[in-house]
This record gives structure tokens, C-alpha cells and sequence, in this order.
């Protein structure tokens, strides 16, 4: 866009989603106020407890009105307007501007532009990229301010060009990433491959969980070898390669496989191995690690997330370990199923429910298989099998 066009052009939401707002929003607005008075229309009752009309339903359909009328509202209101002197935005509730000689330079995010200003104190402007002709503000950024995230990934790459840590010259430390890079792309493959093994089809079942356990550890000890190349910060816009993958996907199919696999009787002593792991795991990872540098905020966060990955990871694989290796002699009660029932989402568990047994164990209720759940009916006689568990973590399971 010249810069002599920019004396008053407004970018608004483009013709086919504000069409689209202008019929939909009306039809739901219609049809929550519909649900909401129709008890009292049909006069089938009110939103008393005792009603199948409960208020909690009057409350969502209120909720959905106010909702639907906003965008209707924001809809007609929201806008971005360039001008010879400055950059506004304006919805229903907020304006934000930015003289031309503030403006820093943007960035491109999901669904949005940001437009961040060279005073940190003063907000950045959020530009929706549904806007009409949003392309030609684009054009008209990059002609005049940099993009943000290009100039951070050249000056991250000039900064590892530039340590001595990582070689004698240029060259070496250039072949240094590029065997950095690739490292964490095959280690992050492995972790995408190694959670759908373990969740679509886990057999051989030791190997799968193995591979889930090793992978992570595997991965942290590449970034402690990697003089702070290899990170965890899931940044697609970085010169720095991560290991983000290779770290969390293992792991959920670790979660994901405990849960899922294995009952646990009394989960004290998997909180105790899980926090044992977790702290063990960032001892190794952080000490002394040049990856960590606790100075902003984002390095908090970062270091937050990975402790509640790594108790994850300490979860599962010591419910693994503990039910998998577990060589101990059971001890047995004879109980009858007193109901059955599944608990659907995502996924869907089968749970036996079991009549009060003799002994120190009390087991109320049992996981199943999808087949054990249809071969098994109320009344039936089954045994419960309870285990001490290898890192002594009771564990049981019902059979016939």
C-alpha cells in the first residue's frame, strides 16, 4: 500500500464472515430465548430444582443471548483504521492507537496481527486476520517495520554463530546445529511414534513402554550434551531446535497407558516415586544447564511446564514399573458384581462394581475390558487379585 493512500483506510471483518454473523447470531439469539421461556410458554413447569427444567439451563441460555448479541454488536463496531499519523483499533468496549513513529514492529500469530509499540508500557494492537483486505496492512507493515519474529530468529541465529562454546569458528558451529537440528527432528519423530504405539496398538507391551520411558530421558540428556542448542521451548519461530515431542508425547502415552492398564489400591506411594522422579529428572535437566537462564517470566513458565511434564512422566512409568515388574504372590477375594456401568468421552472405561469383600483390601469397583464387561453380568461370582507392587504401590484386578 503507497503511503499516500494511508490517510483514512479502515479494515473491517470481510463481507463473508460478517454475512455469516448477520444470520447466524440472530437464528441462535431466537433460539436460546426460545429455550429460555418455553417451560412458561408450555406451562410443562419452571426452573425450580424440582423441574427438569433446572436454572442452570436458564443461566447458559441467558449466557448464549449476551453472547450472540455481542457479536452481533462487535461485529458492526470492530475495526482497524491506518492514518497518515497512526494505527487504531476499536471493538465494542476497547480502543487502542499507536502513533506511525511508536509502532516497534509486528508479528504474525494465529488468526491475528500484532502490532507492538516501541514503548513496552504502552499495549500492542491486535489486528483480526479475518478482517477484509488485511493483506494490503500486511504489505504495508513489512514496508515500513520489521517482522519481529524474523528479525529475533536472525539475531538467535547470528548469537550461535557467534559463541566460542560451541566451536573454533563459524563453520564448525553452523555443522553444530545442523547435527543439533537434526538430532531433535529424529528424537521428536521417535516421540510422536513411540505415543502412537503405546495407544493404538501396544504390543510387544514391555517394548512399547519402554520406549516410552527411555525417549524422554533420551531427549534431556541430548540437551544437556547440546551446550544449550537443544531446548524445550515449543517456539517454531526459533534458530534454536527443541525437544518439545520427544519429551511429552512419550510421556502422555505413558499417563495415558497407567491409567488405562493397571488399578491402583492406594496412590501414596505413586505420588512419593512421582515428585522423587520429577525432581531427580530436573536436577539432571536444569543444574548447571545454559538452556535455563532465570531472567523473564517465559523462563518460569517453561520451567513450571516441565516439572508438571516430568511428575507426569513419573507417574506413569512408575505405575508401569511397579505393576508390570511386580513378582509378589496376589491375595485373592471371592466378591459378586453388584452393577456395571462405562464412563463415555474421548475414550470409553468399563467398571465393574463389586459387593464388600472380606479382609484388609476393600475393592469397590474395577476397570475392565470392553470383553470382560459384556461377558460379565450383575451377580456374577469374580475374583479380585491384589498385588503388593514392585515399588511397593498395592495394584489390583478381577478374573473369574
Amino acid at each position: 500500500m503507497p503511503e499516500t493512500s494511508t490517510q483514512h483506510t479502515e479494515f473491517r471483518l470481510a463481507k463473508g464472515w460478517a454475512i455469516a454473523t448477520y444470520i447466524i447470531s440472530p437464528a441462535l439469539i431466537a433460539l436460546f430465548l426460545w429455550l429460555l421461556i418455553e417451560p412458561f410458554v408450555s406451562g410443562d413447569g419452571t426452573y425450580a430444582e424440582n423441574s427438569k427444567y433446572h436454572w442452570w439451563l436458564a443461566i447458559a441460555y441467558v449466557a448464549g443471548i449476551l453472547l450472540f448479541v455481542y457479536a452481533l454488536a462487535d461485529c458492526r463496531k470492530s475495526k482497524a483504521v491506518l492514518t497518515d499519523e497512526k494505527l487504531f483499533t476499536q471493538s465494542l468496549f476497547s480502543y487502542r492507537e499507536l502513533y506511525l513513529d511508536e509502532i516497534k514492529g509486528f508479528r504474525r500469530i494465529e488468526n491475528y496481527i500484532l502490532v507492538e509499540p516501541l514503548d513496552a508500557t504502552k499495549k500492542k494492537l491486535q489486528i483480526s486476520t479475518y478482517y477484509g483486505r488485511v493483506n494490503d496492512l500486511v504489505y504495508w507493515l513489512s514496508d515500513y517495520y520489521p517482522d519481529l519474529d524474523v528479525q529475533e530468529l536472525e539475531d538467535e541465529y547470528q548469537t550461535i554463530l557467534e559463541d566460542e562454546n560451541l566451536g573454533r569458528d563459524v563453520d564448525e558451529r553452523e555443522e553444530k546445529l545442523a547435527r543439533a537440528r537434526k538430532s531433535a527432528k529424529y528424537l521428536n519423530w521417535a516421540g510422536g511414534l513411540a505415543i502412537a504405539w503405546a495407544w493404538f496398538y501396544p504390543e510387544p507391551y514391555q517394548f512399547a513402554m519402554l520406549a516410552c520411558i527411555t525417549i524422554p530421558i533420551v531427549g534431556m540428556l541430548a540437551s544437556r550434551m547440546s551446550d544449550g542448542l537443544i531446548r524445550f521451548n515449543d517456539n517454531n519461530n526459533s534458530a534454536y531446535p527443541n525437544v518439545v515431542w520427544a519429551t511429552l508425547m512419550p510421556t502422555l502415552g505413558l499417563m495415558i497407558r497407567a491409567m488405562v492398564d493397571f488399578d491402583i489400591y492406594d496412590y501414596t506411594n505413586v505420588w512419593i516415586a512421582s515428585g522423587v522422579i520429577a525432581l531427580a529428572g530436573l536436577a539432571v535437566l536444569m543444574l548447571g544447564n545454559p538452556v535455563f537462564r532465570y531472567k523473564t517470566l517465559t523462563d518460569y513458565l517453561t520451567i513450571l511446564l516441565l516439572a508438571i511434564v516430568m511428575f507426569v512422566y513419573g507417574f506413569g512409568s512408575s505405575v508401569f514399573m511397579n505393576c508390570y515388574y511386580d513378582t509378589s504372590e496376589p491375595e485373592t477375594y471371592s466378591t459378586t458384581i453388584t452393577d456395571k456401568r462405562k464412563s463415555t468421552g474421548k475414550t470409553t472405561t468399563y467398571y465393574l462394581e463389586l459387593a464388600p469383600q472380606q479382609g484388609y483390601y476393600k475393592i469397590e469397583e474395577v476397570s475392565v475390558s470392553k470383553e470382560m464387561y459384556q461377558e460379565f453380568e450383575s451377580g456374577d461370582q469374580v475374583t479380585v487379585y491384589v498385588h503388593e507392587g514392585w515399588l511397593d504401590i498395592p495394584w489390583y484386578y478381577v478374573s473369574e
